[in-house]
């Protein structure tokens, strides 16, 4: 039996499992991978165990820490002591609810809560790829779920447990909008709820990533508008839907995380143009009142260009400056750590090579290069396999475009809910390490495009085949 043959029996056996079995699936295993690495992998490698069943080296250890005195603080004067987001981190105030509510302070009681949102996400992912293509959205699913460098997400205090839920639920409604042909005004309402709580769950984690993902609702309404030639009017209405509420119900979120997220890219731009003018230039045109006095404004086209420059160095020296805050002079992952943005023209020439680095990262030449720790070779060691997969994966997109029946609208939009994250990531983060973790999700949603794309070519080969023997 050929290899497109054998592959499209695997494809016909899970063409009837759809979301609700990736739900059941990744739940259970999320839930038994985080056992065995609390309770007997890292107890095992005194070198990477930090106690508590925690990796050494991540921000779990301290937001286990921070956790147990705020549940201790409860217990003491009461749940007036408890706050969602103390020191702007959600983990921590979760995690010390569950502990406060179980009396059992230790990671371990969180893996049901972390294995639940990770089923989250997993199950609107196959919703979203449900959209594109029902029979293959199962198996396409699943470098989502198995992928080995997912278990830092679900296993320990993280907060990206909340962000890929938010993040998959967004996708899907990215692309069932573009999908369904009317709405009710229940399904109106669903989905405006839907796309608050998708909101809600990256707020939760990243606060930030609202403005993110904002712009890559906006991308989705480009490509809706674009790409559905033939149904012009409900693609205007699709489209709308999703960058007017995704933009609303982000912004306004984001607004309220402003007060207490001083890391805000928007926030600090604001702050600095406030507090911060740059003085002016041979160039700029001074205004005079007609009582000789000198008026406290530009006209409005010296003003506008002005504004531009402020905003273009203010934020090209923030770009430089989280870039420079990744760099690990210790670790060997760092990347194009001596590049630095003189202009946002330098920021668009970069873009291919962002492009490059957040799909493609880490590339063959790291795979099994020593690390710095033997944490790190090990990771190494992960990574190289999940590449390899990754790239036989991301070929798939090339193969499903050649199919005419492929859903290239929905396709596009989920696209872009990933690729604007994506390349504002690999944008800002210097360290191969750091980035592989924090783009997870984006890079997911290619890898299992991807793989739908490879699914719709093998049936149309083997259809094809089938023809031809026939006729012979």
């Amino acid at each position: 039996m050929s290899i497109s043959k054998s592959i499209l029996a695997i494809l016909r056996i899970t063409a009837g499992l759809r979301s609700k079995h990736v739900f059941v699936l990744s739940f259970v295993w999320a839930l038994l991978v985080g056992i065995t690495i609390q309770l007997v992998i890292l107890p095992a490698i005194p070198g990477l165990h930090a106690g508590n069943g925690l990796l050494k080296g991540g921000d779990w250890v301290w937001f286990h820490d921070a956790a147990e005195l705020l549940a201790q603080t409860i217990a003491a004067n009461g749940w007036s002591a408890w706050e969602l987001r103390p020191y702007n981190n959600s983990p921590i105030g979760l995690t010390a609810a569950l502990y406060a509510l179980t009396g059992v302070h230790t990671p371990l009681i969180a893996l049901p809560f972390n294995a639940l949102l990770f089923a989250f996400a997993s199950y609107y992912l196959c919703r979203a790829l449900e959209t594109i293509d029902a029979r293959s959205a199962f198996i396409a699913s699943l470098p989502f779920v198995l992928f080995p460098s997912a278990a830092t997400i679900y296993a320990q205090i993280h907060k990206d447990v909340l962000s890929l839920a938010g993040l998959m639920l967004l996708a899907w409604n990215c692309a069932r909008l573009v999908k369904n042909r009317s709405f009710t005004l229940g399904e109106i309402a669903s989905i405006a709820a839907s796309i608050f709580a998708a909101c809600f769950f990256v707020w939760l984690a990243r606060p930030y990533l609202l403005y993110i993902l904002s712009g890559a609702s906006c991308l989705s309404w480009l490509c809706v508008v674009i790409g559905d030639r033939q149904q012009r009017q409900r693609s205007w209405w699709t489209a709308s839907a999703i960058a007017l509420g995704s933009l609303f119900l982000g912004t306004q979120l984001a607004k309220t995380a402003e007060n207490d997220f001083s890391n805000s890219i928007r926030t600090q731009v604001v702050a600095a143009v406030t507090a911060n003018p740059l003085p002016s230039t041979s160039s700029a045109v001074t205004a005079t009142a007609p009582n000789g006095k000198k008026a406290d404004h530009l006209p409005p086209l010296e003003s506008a260009l002005q504004s531009f420059w402020q905003v273009n160095g203010l934020l090209t020296d923030r770009l430089n400056s989280m870039r420079e805050g990744y760099i690990d002079p210790s670790a060997g992952s760092n990347i194009d750590k001596d590049v630095r943005f003189l202009a946002l023209s330098d920021v668009v020439a970069y873009i291919p090579r962002a492009m490059q680095i957040g799909l493609l990262a880490p590339f063959p030449d790291a795979w099994f290069a020593r690390g710095a720790s033997s944490g790190g070779t090990f990771m190494r060691a992960v990574s190289a396999i999940e590449m390899i997969m990754s790239y036989a994966m991301l070929f798939g997109l090339a193969a499903g475009l050649r199919v005419g029946k492929w859903h290239r609208v929905c396709v596009a939009a989920v696209f872009a809910v990933a690729f604007v994250p994506l390349i504002v990531h690999a944008l800002v983060i210097s360290n191969i390490g750091s980035l592989y973790r924090m783009r997870y999700g984006y890079w997911q949603l290619f890898n299992c495009l991807g793989l739908i794309g490879w699914a719709m070519w093998v049936r149309m080969r083997c259809a094809k085949d089938s023809l031809a023997g026939n006729h012979a």
